[in-house]
């Protein structure tokens, strides 16, 4: 059976390799639109090994003792997160989820040594952020909804002001379980609002259907809806597809027609991204608007000048063989730097059907019994110190007296690491000043400084606990 996972989290900072999902919640709900079984809201305890962010824990209300007395540990609530996202017919869906909630599961998943992607692709499951999807119906669907303004006087697009606006919020923004009812809430006053625009914008979570649309050989111009553009141009661009991008292959590199394409022309400066080329990815659901089915009045309601716009397009395709876009790729593609620490090397190649035999042999295997799985010839790596790592924040019951000696000096190096280092997102340094900066606001309630003191007790309680003895 088809279904959407609803879900948001909650987390510690923002550097997803680093730092921690703090709160998991999510609701399940039938195509439309309608839950089905009970919410999901679990804590997660934080590992020894973690700084949270004074400022993440301010906006989201998330005291972080309260997660080390009621939390689960990672590995558990990971399994049964990993389990609901795999159900098949998923489609697991959040807000700003591409950016920001699926990099944080992903990293959850390789840290916990259960596949990263597959819950995005096999039986029938999906992924979708509706983020676009709202700037999307902003754009070309004003009437859908309400739209409330920021100080700025332009849309703001935050999920609390938008709930807030149309009614969908029920409790606290910023607490994991009553931010997904309120998306819940919004997708379907825009769903029965707009049923034909909720169905396109659905298919375009399919890679295959974002390749159609950017299928270069037709040579088809798109709208493409993305906060990339700004307010100045409505959020939205036109675009001319070119081709594939040479090393990613899930890239298109397309030519913005907002610019003059025969400025291409006289381009020389390699290292630097030639003006009007971009690249748009067909796996992020991107928010793509076949051009010929833009009305007029709506090109005009967008400042679109349709004439200008398909004449570049029409010379672009005729003098597309006289442009060294090969050369220019360089400047689109920086080289990957090898991260220095296994946490975040997640991106550092896929793993065989070896290591996915000793992974899933991880997860069946007795916590005291996993050191002897650290010696396994054979295995990426990444993984025997992944081992040791998930055996510390999980098990440390199960560490000899030498192992949690080794976890200590480790956690201890994370803490003084040079800020802007290559282990942590977090060290103590910034901690202490991230605190002492947020304490001299003057609009702080006593709730937030009581909450504030809660964090840097729990700070000081990781770093003295991390003390070798």
């Amino acid at each position: 059976m088809e279904s959407f996972l609803f879900y948001d989290l909650e987390t510690f900072g923002i550097d997803s390799s680093f730092s921690r999902v703090s709160q998991f919640a999510a609701i399940r709900t039938d195509m439309d639109l309608n839950p089905i079984g009970d919410p999901m809201d679990w804590l997660i305890k934080p590992a020894s090994d973690v700084l949270p962010s004074p400022q993440s824990c301010l906006i989201t209300h998330v005291n972080p003792w309260e997660t080390l007395a009621k939390g689960s540990p990672e590995f558990e609530v990971v399994a049964r997160i990993h389990e609901q996202m795999s159900e098949p017919g998923t489609c697991t869906l959040g807000y700003n989820s591409y950016r920001f909630d699926d990099a944080f599961m992903r990293n959850a998943f390789y840290r916990n040594f259960w596949p990263m992607y597959r819950r995005e692709y096999e039986n029938g499951n999906s992924r979708w952020d509706l983020l676009n999807v709202f700037r999307a119906a902003y754009v070309l669907r004003p009437d859908s909804l309400v739209w409330p303004l920021n100080d700025k006087g332009v849309v703001s697009f935050k999920l609390e002001d938008l709930a807030i606006a149309n009614d969908a919020r029920d409790g606290m923004a910023h607490e994991a379980l009553s931010d997904v009812r309120a998306l819940v809430g919004l997708a379907r006053k825009l769903k029965d609002s707009q049923p034909k625009f909720w169905e396109y914008v659905f298919s375009l979570r399919q890679k295959s259907m974002a390749q159609r649309l950017l299928d270069a050989p037709n040579g088809q111009i798109v709208l493409h809806i993305q906060s990339f553009y700004g307010f100045d141009r409505q959020l939205c661009a036109p675009l001319l597809p070119l081709f594939r991008h040479p090393q990613q292959s899930n890239d298109v590199v397309v030519f913005d027609l907002g610019e003059d394409p025969q400025q291409l022309l006289d381009w020389n400066s390699f290292e630097e991204r030639a003006p009007g080329l971009e690249t748009v990815r067909v796996n992020d659901g991107p928010m793509l608007f076949q051009w010929q089915h833009i009305r007029e009045d709506e090109r005009e309601r967008l400042t679109l000048d349709s004439a200008i716009i398909e004449q570049r397009a029409k010379w672009l395709q005729d003098n597309q063989h006289r442009i060294p876009f090969m050369r220019m790729m360089d400047a689109m593609s920086p080289a990957y730097k090898p991260p220095e620490d296994v946490d975040a090397a997640m991106y550092g190649g896929f793993f065989s059907a070896t290591d996915e035999r000793w992974m899933s042999a991880v997860r069946s295997t007795a916590p005291a019994q996993l050191s002897a799985l650290e010696d396994v010839a054979g295995i990426n790596s990444r993984l025997p110190e992944l081992l040791k790592r998930y055996r510390a924040r999980n098990f440390p019951d199960t560490l000899s007296f030498e192992e949690v000696q080794a976890w200590k000096e480790f956690c201890t190096a994370k803490f003084s690491a040079p800020e802007n280092g290559t282990i942590t997102d977090m060290n103590f340094a910034a901690f202490s000043a991230q605190l002492a900066e947020l304490r001299a606001l003057e609009n702080l309630s006593a709730e937030q400084r009581e909450l504030l003191d809660e964090v840097e007790r729990f700070g000081q309680y990781q770093v003295d606990n991390a003390s070798v003895v």
